[in-house]
């Protein structure tokens, strides 16, 4: 804990944007062993799932005149069975492996954090500073309140923990009921993602 409350280069209660001159998005993608096939397939998120939602971020900054530019950095892992190719067009920075201290410090800094389903996002983000906002895509972990949760894949099976795991019989794994869903305070889909994002902006 007191690593999580120690000063940073942003203080834990941040500060705005318009402050350090440059609209930081941290994304943080899980793969390794989270593949688009496999006994975990029902955390992967794909490529495009990330690429729609910066997207649609800077469509939307684009369109209300944001005075800052977009600095969006990816977190990930070496192993992908995926190219990183699309990001790297958008001019995105794409940072694989590295330390979990150095990730986390960039994830709980950023002005957005957009998570995967992966516990290695959700913990910098429930630790992120009051002026972050947090884009949460629903999995097991509950959001706090005033996260951002992206409604685009609730269609993914809310039982994929019984239904795609192997026999508990040959995995030692228990399979695990779906757990009931929190009412989040702001759950959107893509599209209206961004106006949402930049809503809270202009009134930091």
């Amino acid at each position: 804990l007191k690593w999580f409350r120690r000063p940073r280069k942003r203080d834990l209660q941040g500060s705005p944007p318009l402050e350090h001159g440059s609209l930081v998005v941290a994304v943080h993608v899980r793969r390794g062993d989270v593949k688009s096939t496999g006994p975990l397939s029902f955390r992967y998120l794909p490529n495009e799932y990330f690429l729609a939602l910066l997207d649609s971020l800077r469509d939307e900054g684009s369109h209300r005149g944001w005075p800052l530019p977009l600095d969006v950095h990816v977190f990930s892992e070496p192993e992908s069975d995926a190219s990183w190719d699309e990001f790297l067009s958008r001019g995105v920075s794409v940072h694989l492996g590295g330390s979990l201290c150095d990730v986390w410090e960039h994830l709980m800094e950023a002005d957005v954090l957009i998570t995967s389903k992966s516990s290695f996002s959700w913990v910098p983000a429930f630790y992120s500073p009051p002026s972050s906002i947090v884009v949460f895509t629903r999995f097991w972990h509950l959001p706090l309140r005033d996260w951002v949760v992206v409604d685009d894949v609730a269609s993914m099976q809310e039982d994929a923990m019984s239904t795609r795991l192997p026999p508990s019989s040959s995995t030692g794994l228990v399979r695990i009921p779906p757990v009931p869903r929190q009412a989040p305070a702001v759950l959107v889909n893509t599209t209206h993602l961004a106006a949402i994002v930049f809503d809270r902006l202009g009134r930091m």
